[in-house]
């Protein structure tokens, strides 16, 4: 017998994991609280660490899909900021 396509994170999130199924409209993973498991979704089990992208313009942060972001905010599993790194719209990253 096959195991079903998301079988491991199935098995994670019964033991408590937090699920994140990825939402192909916007281009990112989100939290799933009620998985249905649906073979044509991918899933995945929440990263302990988790990055945010937004663009700094003029004072204000946004998250306006729009534009490239050139604010990288990365996250750990508590919420708490870890690191924030800017980058340069010639893609390279610049660590602060």
């Amino acid at each position: 017998m096959t195991k079903h396509i998301h079988h491991d994170v199935i098995v994670a999130w019964a033991a408590g994991a937090e699920i994140e199924i990825f939402d192909s409209t916007d281009n990112k993973w989100i939290p799933c609280l009620s998985p249905f498991w649906n073979p044509q979704y991918s899933y995945r089990v929440r990263p302990l660490e988790h990055s945010t992208y937004l663009f700094w313009d003029n004072g204000h942060l946004s998250q306006d899909g729009r534009v490239d972001p050139n604010v990288k905010m990365t996250f750990d599993q508590s919420g708490k900021l870890t690191s924030i790194n800017l980058i340069q719209n010639d893609r390279h990253t610049v660590n602060y």
